[in-house]
């Protein structure tokens, strides 16, 4: 994925410099990755898919080192519990547990509409201005 980017952006970068304003494109200038609270923090019954979360995360400070030369922003969001239809994919009964029991202890947890203001805020930012990683939960959650 960043090598066909890197690819790209030259043309971008020499459109912008053009005299186009400051957010006029920036949706070719901003590339987010949201990943679940797991990239950080393995939890029981779940360490293959926090791996996955892991790797993502690797992925992306790789893809925002090489693309900080083009002045692409690249961040990673992390939600904590979120009010979703994971638990329809969890098959095994002690993960889904797990799962269910902080989710029940955080009201369903986070809303998705506030995980997407906060992507916005960070969107909303100066283009010099890269909000590299967030982590975002409930405050009631200890895991």
């Amino acid at each position: 994925m960043a090598r066909s980017r890197r690819h790209q952006l030259p043309r971008r970068s020499q459109r912008h410099a053009r005299g186009r304003s400051r957010h006029e494109g920036a949706a070719l200038r901003h590339h987010c990755q949201c990943l679940l609270h797991a990239g950080r923090k393995v939890y029981p019954h779940h360490d293959v898919y926090g791996g996955t979360k892991h790797f993502v995360h690797a992925v992306s400070e790789g893809m925002r080192q090489t693309m900080s030369s083009y002045r692409v922003r690249v961040m990673v969001i992390s939600p904590g519990v979120a009010k979703s239809e994971i638990d329809k994919t969890i098959t095994h009964q002690d993960a889904y547990d797990f799962w269910d029991s902080g989710r029940k202890q955080l009201d369903g947890g986070l809303d998705a509409n506030d995980i997407a203001r906060t992507m916005l805020f960070a969107y909303e930012l100066p283009q010099d201005v890269n909000l590299q990683e967030m982590t975002i939960t409930h405050t009631g959650q200890e895991f």
